[in-house]
């Protein structure tokens, strides 16, 4: 029953940005695989979320903000979620580094990380993000998204 609602959880929050970001295709959520973990991430302006949901997970909203989400579980255990150390950073087309500090949330099993990055309109930002999990394995998930001002 506890795995249930934790999943439940885990589910609400993603299903709230899967609902609410549906039409916007560019910020979808995605995964890739390591192995036996799945990585998710995703990449949103921080004007998506509610003003209610912003103030309980602590970020600001801001036409020139965005959140990202990163989440790894374990696919050899039910989709477990696993604990990591996740750091990396951005760089925009000049080739301007941005360091991403990820701060991490637990919601009874569901543990996600979170990062906040400052953009300008049409800005495309090539992402470098490492997930060093407990068994000492290090992979790296790379990825690029352009971020619009609203």
């Amino acid at each position: 029953m506890k795995k249930q609602i934790v999943t439940g959880i885990f589910s609400l929050f993603f299903g709230f940005l899967s609902f609410s970001f549906s039409s916007f295709s560019a910020y979808a959520e995605q995964a890739v695989r390591f192995d036996n973990l799945a990585v998710h991430y995703s990449a949103i302006p921080t004007t998506f979320l509610s003003p209610e949901v912003a103030t309980q997970y602590q970020i600001q909203r801001s036409r020139y903000a965005a959140l990202l989400n990163i989440s790894v579980l374990d696919q050899n255990k039910d989709n477990q979620a696993v604990m990591a150390s996740i750091t990396g950073h951005a760089k925009n087309l000049l080739g301007n580094r941005f360091p991403l500090e990820f701060r991490q949330v637990k919601e009874g099993s569901a543990i996600y990380y979170l990062a906040e990055i400052k953009h300008t309109h049409e800005d495309k930002l090539q992402f470098e993000i490492q997930v060093l999990t407990a068994g000492g394995t290090t992979n790296t998930l790379t990825f690029e998204q352009t971020f619009y001002t609203d």
